[in-house]
């Protein structure tokens, strides 16, 4: 030991250390300024390393409180002290971790682990390769120390391991060591030797796959769970390693996934998942279907611990929501995208964003953790658990094998619905909606029967079997839409949407629940098909705003919004609005400002507003009156936040939530709307610009879609703060940008600002029109972002084309690319306008692009007369340019744009 205490510092930090098991509140309150003193000294760490580590003869309750305080303040010391002090330190938690007691021995190694954050193993590269020599000493404590120290190392710096340091790459040092110890006779020691390679699994794995299968039939389920994950992750990272033993491999999992260890089999059931999703591994599955079905689908069944747990069938519709049983709402922000021509053969130079259709959502539903029929009952309802994993891995199976899971599926699905045993048939239910998707075109055939037999089952006694049946009836929506004759939606589609609307006013809260989601789901698809049913679909829905309880009120107010959003003005009639108006309104104008309800409920309204357009105008002066005093109440509250002048900071969900509907009322009322927004000319700059220069990128995303939204009926009134908003908007435009929803809005609002601002905007043109032009030439730019540019661009050309017609050349193939498959609106009429303004002032910058400037206008459906005589000007003018050679340049053009341009304009 190379340091050593002061007596009388070290009876100082001891007799802290004592008083710290006093129940006295002025004791505490002096030992934690006293220790707050001392930690200002280079030696406190030393101190209480001693007292730790040095001191084997003190209390052992004295050892450990000095080592949680070594723990919490290490990190923000160490970075202070001298090289000799961290030396010291360094040595210190190494030898503690032979401690004969566990809990010191546990808190070195984290903090071992947790000073890797601050320089890695690079300034301490001696680390591991002293551990990996502690693995082979006699010494039981000393064995258990090192190794549960590198199990939280392979953890927490997993990467890190695999870097080659000094010539040595740390994990191929560790890898055989926790290999021998897993086949040590201790049961701790190679537990821990399982979860290091679990955490770490490197890619040099001789002898990987033996050592596993060896351990398949271990007693302790722990062993057979830890043994499960490492194969997961091992087929994951290098599935080759394990090819040799895939039958044996399969068969073991097969036996896990059916293990009476809830534990041991969920961590199997994730293997079916992981499979289902590796080509490599895949391709050699289907044999084994015949197995691998039958247990999944076994393991869908709900345990008698489950049915427990959710309680029992009792009507709970009149019994109030516990605070606990209600999930936090949390709001989105809105994002300005466009709908886009139907079947187009779209340029996939634009759609490299990811699974959904513009690459802007984030979400990333499962529908087994969020909107299945076991996930909100009670307290362990957001558990990920064996019934959701395997009907997960069923689902995965049907879309990576479609109709080859039937043959074993299908006859096992009959037996399960006909089952007299509620909890078999509640499960085929379950694997009849998890196959919808992938095994569509299989079951489709099955469903005219089918579908009689999950409405039969909405009238079952059990809450389960009707919730579930719910579900599955959602999952089948495309079915009961797909053919819009009478015939087939009265058989279908009538009786299904019948059926929901009762189970929306089930007794049962959980069947209202999910009711209400297959309702939302079938509105979202069936959209106008709805209309003819809009009396009993809002009587019901109107009926249920008196009878839910906090909890799926968030839910109805959902399915309201999706209602009518999908059939829009069509609830316009004094004798809808009256049923649900009224109270939605009187809910909205109860609440606190700060009461959570009110987040899915002004994202209802929000819904409504653009449905109803200016039908909305009779609530908009107590809609805007709210929206604009929480947000300036928020808003205000912020800056004295950050004034230091009190201690907690806003909640912004609420912030986003109002701007959005502020954004939504504006939307919706369009011009007539300037009246209303007159009122709060005072308020709306300081509203815009704060907003827009919060650090909060929801809030900043919300602030420009309102702003968008703002342009036209408040455009006069946020002029004068012209110059601050565009430096603010541009400053958002960059592919770098780490919030695209944000960028994205920001290129959105510009575009509506030009067209109000016009050739008043030109100073920014410049700077505007090399970002959007930057963004336009990536290819990897966001689809959304990618067409708000190039309407934005467009629009800047209403105003100011001698500014951007120099730039032609330089980005209309991808502007002409871009929006040909963007749906007809008034957006693109704008931008179009523009784009045509800039051609007529320098036609010669359309000659590279000008096929794709007549693909873009032969896909435009409907142009209107003005835009209509401006494509027949441009065109007649270009094939005046080309001169004789016009009919040999047309005729290179495909058949596919030539004879629209021939029938529609003559050329």
């Amino acid at each position: 030991m190379d340091w050593q205490p002061q007596p009388d510092g070290l009876q100082q930090i001891l007799e802290i250390l004592r008083n710290g098991q006093s129940t006295d509140n002025k004791v505490q309150a002096e030992n934690r300024e006293r220790l707050a003193v001392l930690a200002q000294h280079q030696d406190f760490p030393n101190y209480l390393l001693h007292v730790t580590i040095f001191s084997p003869n003190e209390d052992i309750i004295i050892r450990k409180m000095a080592a949680l305080v070594l723990k919490s303040s290490l990190s923000q010391i160490m970075p202070k002290l001298p090289p000799s002090n961290v030396d010291h330190i360094k040595k210190a938690l190494v030898q503690g971790l032979s401690d004969s007691d566990k809990g010191i021995r546990d808190v070195c190694g984290t903090v071992i682990s947790n000073l890797l954050y601050l320089g890695g193993l690079k300034v301490w590269p001696e680390l591991i390769s002293g551990l990996v020599q502690f693995l082979d000493v006699q010494n039981y404590d000393t064995v258990e120390g090192s190794l549960r120290t590198l199990d939280k190392i392979c953890e927490d710096h997993g990467k890190e391991l695999e870097q080659e340091i000094n010539g040595t790459v740390p994990a191929h040092l560790v890898f055989p060591k926790f290999l021998t110890l897993m086949d040590n006779s201790n049961e701790t020691l190679s537990l821990l030797a399982l979860s290091c390679i679990s955490n770490l699994l490197i890619s040099n794995c001789p002898s990987f796959n033996n050592y596993f299968i060896q351990k398949h039939d271990h007693t302790n389920p722990e062993v057979r769970k830890l043994v499960c994950k490492s194969l997961i992750a091992l087929m994951e990272l290098r599935p080759d390693t394990l090819m040799s033993e895939l039958n044996n491999l399969i068969q073991y999992m097969i036996h896990c996934t059916k293990s009476d260890d809830d534990f041991v089999a969920l961590e199997a059931c994730e293997f079916w998942m992981a499979v289902a999703d590796l080509e490599d591994v895949s391709q050699h599955i289907p044999p084994y279907l015949p197995v691998i079905i039958p247990t999944l689908l076994e393991r869908m069944v709900y345990s008698e611990e489950e049915i427990f747990a959710l309680g029992g069938d009792e009507d709970d519709a009149e019994v109030p929501d516990e605070a606990k049983d209600i999930k936090p709402h949390h709001h989105h922000s809105k994002v300005h995208s466009h709908q886009h021509i139907p079947n187009a053969e779209e340029d996939s130079s634009k759609s490299k964003s990811g699974g959904n259709k513009d690459g802007m959502d984030d979400d990333d539903d499962d529908d087994y953790d969020d909107d299945d029929d076991d996930d909100d009952d009670d307290d362990d309802r957001n558990e990920w658990n064996i019934r959701k994993c395997a009907a997960a891995s069923l689902d995965l199976f049907s879309h990576k094998f479609e109709a080859a899971i039937l043959p074993p599926l299908f006859p096992l699905l009959q037996s399960t619905l006909q089952s007299q045993d509620w909890k078999v048939c509640e499960s085929g239910i379950l694997a009849l909606g998890a196959i919808a998707e992938g095994c569509y075109e299989g079951i489709e055939s099955h469903l005219p029967e089918l579908i009689p037999l999950l409405l039969q089952n909405l009238q079952n006694r059990q809450r389960l079997i009707r919730s579930i049946s719910c579900w599955t009836l959602s999952r089948y929506v495309p079915f009961m839409v797909k053919v819009a004759t009478p015939e087939h939606l009265d058989l279908y589609m009538t009786p299904v949407l019948q059926s929901l609307l009762t189970a929306i006013l089930d007794n049962s809260k959980k069947v209202q629940e999910t009711a209400c989601s297959a309702f939302s789901v079938l509105a979202e698809t069936a959209r106008g098909l709805l209309e003819p049913y809009l009396d009993p679909i809002i009587n019901t829905l109107s009926t249920a705003l008196g009878k839910y309880q906090r909890k799926n009120m968030a839910i109805l107010y959902d399915a309201i919004g999706t209602l009518v959003d999908a059939v829009g003005s069509a609830v316009n009639h004094p004798r809808y609005l009256e049923l649900f108006m009224p109270r939605l309104m009187n809910t909205f104008s109860a609440q606190h400002d700060e009461d959570r309800d009110a987040l899915p409920l002004c994202e209802c309204l929000g819904y409504i507003c653009t449905g109803l357009q200016d039908g909305i105008l009779p609530y908009a002066p107590a809609l805007l009156e709210k929206s604009f005093r929480v947000v300036s109440d928020i808003l205000m509250t912020e800056q004295l936040f950050l004034a230091g002048q009190i201690q907690d900071s806003p909640d912004k969900e609420f912030l986003v939530a109002y701007l959005d509907l502020l954004s939504s009322l504006a939307q919706a009322l369009g011009p007539q709307s300037e009246s209303l927004l007159a009122n709060y000319a005072n308020n709306i700059p300081q509203i815009v610009l704060a907003s827009m220069a919060d650090t909060y990128a929801d809030v900043r995303q919300s602030a420009y879609a309102v702003l968008g939204d703002f342009a036209v009926p408040a455009g006069t009134i946020l002029e004068p703060h012209m110059n601050d908003i565009l430096t603010k908007l541009i400053s958002e435009i960059a592919p770098e940008n780490p919030f695209p929803n944000v960028c994205n809005n920001a290129i959105w609002s510009l575009g509506e600002l030009s067209l109000v601002w016009k050739n008043k905007v030109s100073q920014f043109v410049a700077p505007i029109m090399e970002r959007l032009i930057k963004m336009l030439m990536i290819p990897s730019t966001i689809r959304t972002i990618a067409e708000n540019c190039a309407i934005t661009l467009g629009r800047l050309g209403v105003g100011c084309p001698e500014i951007i017609a120099p730039h032609l050349e330089h980005f209309s193939e991808p502007w002409f690319r871009i929006l040909r498959y963007v749906t007809d609106n008034a957006e693109k009429a704008s931008a179009f306008q523009g784009m045509l303004n800039m051609i007529q002032m320098n036609p010669t910058g359309l000659t590279k692009s000008f096929v794709f400037f007549c693909d873009a206008v032969v896909n435009y459906q409907n142009p209107g007369p003005f835009l209509d005589n401006y494509f027949k000007q441009i065109l007649e003018g270009y094939k005046t340019m080309v001169g004789p050679n016009w009919d040999g340049y047309f005729s290179t053009f495909p058949e596919t744009i030539k004879n629209p341009l021939i029938t529609r304009y003559g050329l």
